[in-house]
């Protein structure tokens, strides 16, 4: 909704927003809300604040629909809807990032190299999501176009027909345009470019298992199965989380066969000591696959605090 900032500094927020939940929101959208500015937090700089009174601030609303106004317009009250079916978390962060200025610009370039708009079959006043600008008006904050960016439309955004309204050049990321599950990496990138951050609030450690030490995970003692750094696994996952399918055999993950192993056998993968940056619960997040283990195979998330030997079992998946 409304206008779009580009390249402007005026129309950042503060690191730190104040923000206000009306009395209209349900529970759990006011719940799915605290979520997404964790997110935030976790991977970033810009932090989220109960408003105390301050002249610029956002309230969050059970408007028509979801949307968000982008940047800050400096209207002191700014309202951000987060209406019905849109209290889930693939929707919140989304228009958050609106909020805060991040936003997929869609250039005269973009359309030439990338993707093809077809206008013809968008649904009547949705115009504006597709507005073109061109490349000097813009700021992509030096990063590469992203198709997994959270902020890309999906093929079939605004339509009112069958036919997709976003076709890619390159017709692999047809299946990868329109993800809501996370911010990609470009999209943090940007983001934390925009508000010039050079750490996030609370995060302390992310891996990807691309690099041949796993971030410095070491095999537990006592395991009788090891854990394997692979690209795709036999009766497993093609790839690993970041490509999906799109891409079968790219990007790396851990994989360990529990067929080799018998009753009781384990395998235990080991961080280094992590020291919080915060008193506040912490926060884990991964992705797994355990479509091809057996029944009453366990995969189990267990801490250990300080310099004690007990390991705490804080979450664990059974099944197949």
């Amino acid at each position: 909704r409304g206008r779009s900032a580009v390249r402007d500094d005026r129309y950042r927020w503060p690191k730190t927003i104040p923000y206000y939940l009306d009395i209209s929101l349900d529970v759990n959208a006011k719940g799915v809300i605290m979520q997404a500015f964790e997110m935030y937090r976790l991977k970033t700089c810009i932090d989220f604040k109960p408003w105390a009174g301050e002249r610029e601030y956002i309230q969050v609303i059970k408007g028509s629909g979801c949307w968000s106004y982008v940047g800050n317009l400096h209207y002191g009250k700014q309202e951000l809807s987060i209406g019905a079916n849109c209290d889930r978390l693939l929707v919140v962060p989304f228009n958050l990032a609106h909020l805060m200025d991040s936003y997929l610009h869609i250039t005269t370039s973009m359309l030439v190299l990338f993707v093809a708009g077809h206008f013809t079959v968008l649904a009547l006043g949705r115009e504006g999501n597709f507005d073109k600008y061109e490349d000097d008006v813009t700021d992509l904050q030096n990063v590469p176009y992203d198709y997994s960016s959270m902020m890309h439309y999906g093929a079939s955004a605004f339509q009112k027909a069958e036919e997709p309204t976003i076709v890619t050049r390159i017709p692999d990321f047809m299946q990868v345009i329109g993800q809501r599950s996370d911010f990609s990496k470009y999209d943090l990138q940007k983001l934390n470019r925009l508000y010039n951050c050079t750490r996030s609030l609370a995060f302390m450690e992310q891996c990807n298992f691309e690099e041949l030490n796993i971030c410095g995970m070491i095999q537990g003692a006592g395991d009788t199965l090891d854990w394997q750094q692979v690209t795709s696994a036999v009766n497993g996952p093609a790839s690993d989380f970041t490509h999906l399918t799109s891409c079968p055999g790219k990007g790396s993950f851990m994989f360990m066969n529990t067929s080799v192993g018998t009753n009781g056998s384990r395998g235990l993968l080991e961080t280094r000591t992590l020291v919080p940056k915060r008193q506040q619960d912490q926060c884990l997040q991964f992705y797994y696959s355990g479509s091809s283990g057996q029944r009453g195979d366990k995969l189990g998330v267990h801490v250990r605090v300080g310099n004690s030997t007990e390991l705490k079992e804080v979450m664990g998946v059974t099944g197949n």
